[in-house]
């Protein structure tokens, strides 16, 4: 074997060993924040894991980062008791948008029965890269059933973006 070849094995388990994690977390039921930060966030498992330039992008585009999106807003979607939201100070940005794609945003969360911020939360969470969409498509990698639970299925995740989608933003 080439050293190409060892090092994309070494990506693949690497991936494996985030996604293990995701998923052992995950069963305890945590709420949204806690996930994000033990495994997405700048010291959680994924930045431990591919901490080389390039590495993380490149974890963005696999199935495992995937699925570990669906977990990430199947919990973004429910209220858990206790939940430790409260604790971690927030920040605000300020975000310059036409008014017709404000208005729009402002409809879509109405039609979803949420407010703006959570309907931008999770328009910020979910992936936005085309390719890994392709990728759910070609590999089958878990998804979201349609009241946001996640599911180890073949199915995509159920998807925010409304007929104002990303592109136009």
């Amino acid at each position: 074997m080439n050293d190409a070849t060892l090092m994309q094995e070494d990506f693949a388990v690497r991936c494996q060993r985030v996604l293990s994690a995701a998923r052992a977390m995950y069963s305890n039921n945590p709420d949204w924040l806690s996930f994000f930060r033990e495994i997405l966030g700048i010291m959680g498992k994924a930045r431990q894991c591919f901490a080389a330039e390039g590495e993380f992008v490149q974890f963005e585009r696999t199935p495992e980062f995937l699925e570990i999106q669906n977990m990430l807003n199947s919990l973004h979607g429910r209220r858990v008791p206790g939940s430790h939201a409260v604790q971690e100070p927030t920040r605000v940005i300020t975000v310059r948008l036409p008014e017709s794609v404000h208005e729009a945003l402002k409809r879509e969360a109405t039609d979803h029965n949420t407010s703006m911020n959570k309907l931008c939360i999770t328009k910020l969470l979910q992936v936005l890269n085309d390719e890994a969409e392709a990728a759910v498509e070609r590999g089958g990698v878990a998804g979201a059933n349609r009241m946001g639970a996640y599911t180890p299925s073949a199915s995509a995740p159920p998807n925010f973006r409304s007929t104002y989608g990303a592109a136009q933003m």
